[in-house]
């Protein structure tokens, strides 16, 4: 479970081009439609982040020097009354979360810990079908399976759920997160900086 004292902030992680081709070919195959990030370091997680951007939104805030607030104190007091006036819209919107690594039994459990962000969904990397148990674990937690192909074929072999786990609700963490996924939108260079250059 993810609480709020928790402070890693995504940072960009070193990427070849290929693999990020390879990331935005998973998410084309899962039909999340989005900017993929580079892979990012998040609550102590190495993840694959899809988002959507608010043109409008972004704009708007560029204008008005509504930057990324990272700031989980300042978040939290978003919801107060006083401030529902005041507070920035959300430019991003997460998409989706991709979980990659060696062994899927890890991938299953790491991508299931973001199901209340948004989809989720691990890849998977072998000369074979995904086993039918990585199947049953995925499909059991709602997760996506993507079995990427030795040949650079990408197929879908478990769609998993769509958005976010029933149960989930807006929170200041929810928040907090599409401020972090904005941040590194921003910082490399996925969406542009200037209000002018967005519309």
């Amino acid at each position: 479970m993810i609480t709020a004292d928790q402070q890693p902030l995504p940072v960009p992680m070193p990427a070849e081009s290929w693999h990020d081709a390879h990331l935005a070919a998973a998410a084309h195959t899962l039909g999340w439609r989005g900017i993929v990030l580079p892979r990012v370091q998040a609550f102590g997680d190495v993840i694959t982040v899809v988002a959507e951007l608010d043109d409008e939104v972004h704009a708007d805030r560029v204008r008005s020097g509504w930057p990324p607030v990272t700031d989980r104190t300042t978040i939290a007091m978003w919801s107060w009354p006083e401030h529902a006036d005041t507070r920035p819209a959300a430019a991003m919107r997460v998409v989706g979360v991709l979980a990659t690594g060696t062994r899927w039994q890890r991938s299953v459990k790491l991508a299931a810990k973001y199901g209340g962000f948004g989809s989720t969904a691990l890849i998977t990397e072998s000369a074979r079908k995904p086993p039918q148990n990585c199947l049953l674990h995925a499909q059991y937690r709602g997760v996506g399976v993507v079995w990427a192909q030795r040949d650079g074929a990408m197929t879908m072999a478990s769609p998993g759920r769509v958005g976010p786990v029933p149960t989930a609700r807006p929170t200041d963490i929810s928040r907090w997160f599409e401020e972090v996924v904005y941040e590194c939108a921003l910082k490399t260079g996925k969406i542009p900086a200037h209000a002018d250059a967005s519309s």
